[in-house]
């Protein structure tokens, strides 16, 4: 039996938000002493901060009402909102978390939702929403305009040949003996005469001054063009400055919205581990303090701060979060580059802000199976210590939604898919008795970002795929290892996508040929279809196996996690059950699993099921 809020609760709702739908009337909100909206336009600020900046508000809130009304069990009752229909069931879950998040952040927001009277106005949510949004913008915009001129006094050493842009009295290159960076590079040997309508390159003072244009910022100037060259070219511009920032200015080196910038690194680019130095450079820390803790603190943590309190203590943030970060390095770059205006929907071929929001973001993600947990958390902590002058357990658990090319891919596909060795190890632990066949070790990867594309009308089916058996054997395989890329299955819906096989151990010495004609043929013994399956059937079945397995193990899992998380120490609900465990930790958790299972089925799987593939 459902039980009535009290009277005076459902009062309290409702005239809390009719004072914030009179405020947001204008005619209204100019007699009042005291602002409604106050509390609602600083968790509307906070949006662009610690939420997902690019998150459709109205979407957001759409979702989460339908999932209340979902859970409620009167789904039947109203249909699917054509917004929440469209959504991926991991873009719904991002809104979803987002919209629990926001809630448990605001209790004014809480309250409006709560307010039965909402169902006779309904475009009062609209109002609120488009409220929240509207101030979500203008906290980006006055961060800018903040870091737009100080940003440069956070600049790393610059090479040698850039050492004049330091100097006040502006020098014109071609006097020092230096190459002009606004001369036709099809035609170097023109004059400078020849050119009037070159601007000589204005000095640091100058570019970081409102008297430069944010036009000429970007690939069009040394500095700006040094920070923002992908990371992987630094070493060339360093030993040429000019010949490089003409390639990225021209397009030779391509520069877009999955590319990681030298301003965001500490440390040279090492193509061994991408990842090392990613987001701890001076200039991605001080703008961190500028923003978070206030200018005071930008050079010194532990700098006291005068004036109003900064937005850090404000919203009672203690710890770093993947969020702030990522927003940090969207504001720096876009301070950098020669854009005049921010916008989230770039247009096909120009910068998106969106996407390389969201990839950025999809490097925290530690729920993807290939992310790098001890860089995520040490990153964390990295940022703990360096802004908030604290290195205790970062509570922060990221569920991110996105997709990217170029030099995030590479950071991705640089990162050990579970470890080869760790593979290895396991066999090891295996062996014994007298059986011991020659084995030969295929580790099979399906997270990649290859794709095929057929050469001819030979190779390519009606819909575009490439033919089943396509095999990918150079060009994109690794330099040491033997490895290639298998389309076995003919793909039906979208872009059929090819299995990465890498051997790893060959006691049979099997040729490049024998092992992909062997893996192709077994592609078809799957005992559930007649046509080839995408996953060779050993691995296909390893991984059913392992998910009939974890549904059985769920409610053990389950209570393992809530222990852990309690070892971890109180934080916000919203950031999760803490960083990643020790090897030894982990061992043990699930060594405590197995026996809580022992104890309840005691033998586990029956001798009649043993023997049988009843997990296909």
């Amino acid at each position: 039996m459902s039980q009535e809020p009290p009277q005076g609760a459902t009062l309290t709702r409702k005239a809390v938000t009719q004072d914030i739908l009179d405020a947001l009337d204008d005619h209204k909100a100019k007699k009042r002493k005291r602002d409604p909206l106050k509390k609602l336009a600083s968790f509307g600020r906070w949006l662009a901060c610690d939420f997902h900046h690019f998150l459709s508000i109205s979407n957001t809130i759409l979702v989460g009402l339908y999932d209340e009304i979902s859970s409620a069990g009167s789904e039947n009752e109203t249909d699917i909102p054509p917004v929440v229909a469209k959504l991926t069931e991991a873009q719904r879950k991002l809104h979803h978390d987002m919209y629990t998040s926001m809630l448990a952040h605001s209790t004014e927001l809480q309250e409006v939702i709560d307010d039965p009277s909402l169902d006779d106005s309904p475009t009062a949510v609209g109002k609120i929403t488009d409220y929240l949004t509207q101030q979500r913008s203008q906290q980006r915009s006055d961060h800018l305009g903040r870091i737009k001129h100080i940003v440069f006094t956070f600049l790393p050493t610059l090479p040698p040949p850039l050492q004049y842009l330091l100097r006040d009295d502006s020098p014109d290159p071609v006097s020092e003996g230096l190459p002009n960076p606004f001369l036709d590079p099809h035609n170097p040997d023109t004059p400078v005469t020849s050119l009037p309508s070159a601007p000589p390159v204005p000095n640091l003072k100058i570019l970081a001054s409102d008297k430069c244009s944010k036009t000429r910022r970007g690939f069009h100037h040394p500095i700006t063009a040094l920070l923002l060259c992908p990371h992987e070219h630094s070493a060339q511009f360093h030993l040429d400055p000019e010949g490089t920032r003409q390639k990225l200015l021209q397009g030779v080196i391509k520069f877009h919205d999955a590319s990681l910038s030298a301003f965001l690194y500490d440390c040279d680019y090492d193509v061994a581990d991408p990842t090392k130095g990613l987001f701890r450079s001076h200039m991605m820390v001080c703008t961190y303090r500028h923003i978070f803790t206030g200018p005071s603190s930008a050079f010194d943590s532990l700098a006291s701060t005068k004036g109003s309190a900064p937005i850090a203590t404000k919203h009672n943030l203690t710890r770093s979060t993947s969020w702030t970060i990522v927003y940090i390095a969207m504001l720096i770059l876009f301070t950098l580059r020669s854009d005049s205006q921010f916008s989230a929907d770039a247009r096909p071929g120009h910068f998106s802000y969106e996407k390389y929001y969201n990839g950025l973001i999809t490097l925290f993600d530690i729920t993807d199976e290939d992310a790098d947990v001890t860089w995520v958390n040490d990153t964390l902590a990295f940022y703990d210590k360096e802004v908030f002058a604290h290195s205790s357990a970062n509570s922060e658990v990221q569920k991110t939604a996105g997709d990217s090319t170029g030099g995030l891919a590479y950071v991705r596909a640089r990162r050990p898919s579970g470890g080869f060795a760790d593979v290895l190890d396991a066999f090891k632990k295996l062996q014994g008795g007298k059986y011991r066949p020659k084995l030969s070790i295929i580790v099979c990867g399906k997270r990649h970002h290859a794709k095929n594309f057929a050469t001819g009308q030979d190779h390519v089916t009606r819909n575009g795929n490439t033919v089943p058996g396509t095999v990918v054997d150079k060009g994109i395989t690794d330099v040491f290892n033997h490895d290639f890329y298998l389309q076995a299955h003919h793909g039906l819906q979208g872009s059929a996508k090819s299995t990465h096989y890498t051997c790893i151990y060959d006691e049979n010495d099997m040729s490049a040929d024998t092992l992909q004609e062997l893996t192709n043929r077994n592609s078809y013994l799957y005992a559930r279809a007649t046509k080839a399956v995408s996953l060779i059937p050993p691995a296909y079945y390893a991984d059913l196996a392992c998910e009939r397995a974890r549904l059985y193990l769920n409610n053990f899992l389950n209570l393992a996690e809530a222990d852990a998380a309690s070892t971890v120490g109180s934080g916000s609900a919203r950031r999760g059950v803490g960083r990643g465990r020790s090897r030894e930790e982990e061992q043990a958790e699930r060594e405590k699993v197995f026996q809580d299972a022992v104890k309840v089925w005691g033998n586990g799987l029956h001798q009649s099921l043993r023997e049988s593939m009843f997990y296909i």
